[in-house]
């Protein structure tokens, strides 16, 4: 848990957890943290988005796909894959 931490999460300790996660295939972990990036008001950058969608294509998560392109497309981001 980042929050136990002396050093509060920001953008950068997001992205990185989440890619770190997505690569090793945890989506439920991805999707956990990409909740609380948005909680934290924090704004999810193209990566952010791209690695979520990354852990999620591995599996039946076509759900949590859209819901994730959904949010690609309200940020202004356009998906190119």
């Amino acid at each position: 848990d980042m929050q136990r931490g002396s050093i509060p999460p920001d953008g950068v300790t997001y992205n990185a957890t989440i890619s770190a996660c997505a690569q090793t295939w945890r989506w439920e972990t991805v999707l956990e943290l990409f909740k609380e990036f948005g909680a934290r008001h924090l704004q999810p950058s193209l990566a952010t988005h791209n690695a979520a969608l990354f852990a999620c294509s591995g599996s039946d998560l076509w759900v949590h796909m859209l819901e994730l392109l959904s949010g690609m497309k309200a940020q202004g981001f356009r998906a190119d894959a």
